[in-house]
């Protein structure tokens, strides 16, 4: 296979989505990052930055067959045939992912003519990370040293930095 994309929003990027890029590369030889700009989530980071997070967190692992395009105003199925990648690789953790990820390979592939998707079960330690999971820890005194295990390194320093920025500010407002 010489390519194959991975999508998501991925605000932040997790352990868990890096594992999925690395099964990707076992599997082709371009690896193309789909990151979604959904307009009815509101992403802690803009798309610019998660894009450079990313880009950051695959080169740490020398990881240089990867690339990062962001996917404004189109279906993530039709970027990815666009872009010359007939798959699209998706991490199933549980039945209620199954589901979802199933319902989203027939419309893309029955309705937008779009990517197929090839399936991948995470390891027992990742299979309950997820964006929505990490940004939950986010509050109480400590939480950034539990979401430090579930993030590569450049989202971490990224969301600690626009944390403490946040801090600052409302601190010291003008």
């Amino acid at each position: 296979m010489k390519k194959i994309g991975f999508s998501g929003t991925l605000d932040p990027i997790t352990n868990g989505h890096m594992w999925v890029i690395g099964e990707a590369r076992a599997m082709a030889h371009q690896v193309v990052v789909f990151l979604s700009e959904n307009t009815l989530k509101k992403p802690q980071f803009s798309a610019e930055e998660r894009k450079r997070i990313i880009e950051q967190s695959t080169a740490e692992l020398g990881w240089d067959n990867v690339q990062v395009q962001i996917v404004r105003g189109s279906y993530t199925a039709h970027a990815a045939k666009k872009a010359g990648c007939d798959y699209l690789i998706r991490g199933i953790r549980n039945t209620a992912d199954f589901d979802y990820e199933n319902l989203i390979q027939q419309t893309n592939v029955d309705v937008l003519h779009g990517a197929k998707s090839i399936f991948v079960m995470p390891p027992r330690d990742l299979g309950s990370v997820s964006s929505s999971f990490v940004r939950a820890l986010q509050g109480p005194v400590g939480w950034h040293w539990h979401v430090r295990k579930f993030v590569p390194g450049p989202a971490y320093e990224a969301w600690i930095r626009q944390w403490l920025y946040q801090e600052w500010q409302s601190l010291w407002p003008e």
